[in-house]
């Protein structure tokens, strides 16, 4: 049987913290890179495709805005206890 990283007196090596640096920080620059695309260009976007009506679009982006913070509320709690096992996680 193997020993868990987070037990007392077992520390993690120096390559294992850096490769755990380096899986975070690339999701985080690639969700960075994707919001920073996606967010100037949805609102035309969807203006185009409601065929120019403001305020339709509004609504659109609304919903699209009300279900993203939907699915967060809902599914935060079921990933949340998911083990990250290749980074040393509970």
């Amino acid at each position: 049987m193997h020993r868990r990283v987070d037990q007392p007196g077992v520390k993690i090596g120096a390559a294992r913290r850096k490769a755990a640096f380096v899986f975070i920080f690339a999701t985080i620059l690639l969700d960075m890179l994707a919001m920073g695309i996606v967010i100037p260009v949805l609102p035309k976007l969807v203006v185009d495709f409601v065929g120019g009506d403001t305020q339709e679009a509004a609504k659109v982006f609304g919903l699209f805005g009300t279900a993203w913070a939907l699915m967060q509320f809902l599914f935060a709690p079921l990933q949340g206890p998911c083990p990250i096992v290749s980074v040393g996680g509970r």
